[in-house]
C-alpha cells in the first residue's frame, strides 16, 4: 500500500484538534446569553458543559479501541460525522436536556476519533520527533478555542447565537471531505497488528504503581483547573460588568497563553529536565492565580490569564511529552491511553463545581484564589512522581 504523507497525516489531525478546541469552547461563550434567552440560571449550565468532555472520555475509553478492530480510517470519518451532526444539531435546541444530548454526541464522536487520528500519525512519525510532532498537532486545540473565543461572539450580533455551531458544522464537512480524500485506506492486517491485550491493572502493579497513580492525580487535578475556567471565565467577567466580546476574548488571551507555554515549557523540559520545568510552571500559575485577589482594578486580568493559560495548556498539550519520560515504552501507549481517560473526571467535575461556586455568587478573585488549591495538588503530585521515577531508575 502507498504510505501516506506524514504532512498529509499531520494536517488532517491539526484540522480534528481544531474542531475539538472550538466545539469545547463555545458553550463557555454562549452561556451568559442562554441563561439570559431561556430564563435560566447561569449555574445551571454546569451539566451542559461537562456533556461534551464526559461525551470524549466515553468515545475515547469504549469506542476508541474500535479503530484496533475495524481500523482507523472506519472509525475516524464515522467518529467525525457524529460529532458534525451533533454540532449541527446543537444550534436547533431549545432546552438544555436537548443541549445536553447533543453535547454529548459532540464528545462522543471527538473521542473516537482524536484517539485514532492520534494512533495512526504516532505509527508513521519519525520515533526520534514522535513526541514533538504530537504536541505540535495539540496545539490546534487551543488554536481552536481562540478562534471560538475571538470569532463566536462577532457572529452573534448578526447572526443569532446558533451562528457558532452553523460555522462548525459548515467547516467540519470541509474536514470530512479532506478526511475521505486523504485518510490513508485500512491495511488488512491493522487489527491484527495494532491490538494490544493490555489490561489496565498493568499499570498498577509493582514500580509502576506509584508512577501511575502520581500521573492521574496531575492530570485529574490539571483538567480539573483547565476545565473549570475555559468553562466559567466569560460568565464570571460578565457578572463583573464586561461585555461578552470583550469577555469571550479573554479566552482567547487563556488559550494563545497555552499554545504559547507548551512550546516553551516543552523546550523546558529538554533544557531543565521535566520535573523543574513542571515545578516552574505550577509555581507561576499559583501566582497568577492569586494576583486576581490583589489587583482589582481589573486592568492586569488579561496577562493574568494569559499566564494562567500558558501554565495549566501546557501541561495538558505536553502529555505525550511527560509520559515518554515516565513509562517504558512498552508501556508507554497504554499509559497515554489510560491517563487521558482517568483525567477526564477532573474535565467532568470542573464545570459542575464551578456551577455550584457561581450559584453561591462567587466573585473572580475568590473563584481564582480557591483553585490555587488544585495547582498545590498537581504541584505536589509532580514531586511524588519525579520521587517514584527515581526509585524505578536506581534499581
Amino acid at each position: 500500500m502507498h504510505k501516506p504523507s506524514l504532512l498529509a497525516l499531520a494536517l488532517l489531525a491539526v484540522a480534528i484538534m481544531v474542531a475539538d478546541g472550538y466545539d469545547m469552547q463555545i458553550m463557555a461563550i454562549l452561556v451568559p446569553l442562554l441563561a439570559d434567552i431561556w430564563q435560566l440560571p447561569a449555574a445551571e449550565f454546569g451539566v451542559t458543559q461537562s456533556a461534551a468532555v464526559l461525551g470524549i472520555g466515553v468515545g475515547s475509553a469504549l469506542l476508541g479501541p474500535l479503530g484496533d478492530k475495524y481500523g482507523r480510517r472506519k472509525t475516524i470519518i464515522p467518529g467525525f460525522a457524529l460529532t458534525t451532526l451533533c454540532v449541527l444539531a446543537s444550534a436547533y435546541a431549545d432546552n438544555t436536556t436537548n443541549m445536553n444530548i447533543f453535547r454529548f454526541g459532540t464528545g462522543l464522536g471527538l473521542g473516537l476519533c482524536i484517539v485514532n487520528i492520534n494512533a495512526l500519525l504516532a505509527k508513521h512519525c519519525p520515533e526520534q520527533h514522535r513526541s514533538l510532532i504530537l504536541t505540535v498537532v495539540a496545539c490546534g486545540i487551543p488554536l481552536g478555542a481562540i478562534l471560538s473565543g475571538w470569532g463566536v461572539p462577532k457572529l452573534i450580533p448578526a447572526h443569532g447565537w446558533q451562528s457558532g455551531f452553523l460555522l462548525s458544522a459548515a467547516l467540519s464537512l470541509l474536514i470530512i471531505l479532506a478526511l475521505y480524500i486523504w485518510l490513508p485506506a485500512d491495511q488488512s492486517s491493522t487489527a491484527a497488528s495494532d491490538k494490544q491485550n493490555f489490561s489496565v491493572f498493568e499499570l498498577l502493579k509493582g514500580d509502576l504503581r506509584n508512577t501511575t497513580f502520581a500521573m492521574w492525580t496531575l492530570y485529574i487535578g490539571n483538567s480539573f483547573l483547565l476545565y473549570c475556567l475555559v468553562s466559567w471565565i466569560p460568565t464570571l467577567l460578565t457578572q463583573q460588568g464586561w461585555d461578552l466580546p470583550r469577555a469571550g476574548a479573554m479566552i482567547a488571551y487563556f488559550q494563545f497563553g497555552g499554545l504559547a507555554g507548551s512550546l516553551l515549557v516543552a523546550s523546558l523540559m529538554d533544557k531543565w529536565g521535566v520535573y523543574r520545568a513542571l515545578k516552574i510552571t505550577y509555581i507561576i500559575t499559583a501566582l497568577g492565580l492569586l494576583s486576581f485577589t490583589i489587583n482589582t482594578t481589573q486592568a492586569g486580568w488579561p496577562w493574568a490569564i494569559a499566564i494562567i493559560g500558558a501554565g495549566i495548556s501546557s501541561v495538558q498539550l505536553t502529555m505525550n511529552a511527560l509520559a515518554a519520560n515516565v513509562y517504558p515504552n512498552h508501556y508507554l501507549a497504554s499509559g497515554i491511553g489510560f491517563t487521558v481517560a482517568v483525567a477526564r473526571l477532573g474535565a467532568v467535575a470542573a464545570p459542575i463545581a464551578g456551577g455550584a461556586l457561581i450559584a453561591a455568587q462567587w466573585q473572580m478573585s475568590s473563584f481564582m484564589a480557591l483553585l490555587v488549591i488544585p495547582a498545590g495538588l498537581c504541584l505536589t503530585s509532580v514531586y511524588f512522581l519525579q520521587r517514584s521515577t527515581r526509585q524505578i531508575a536506581s534499581k
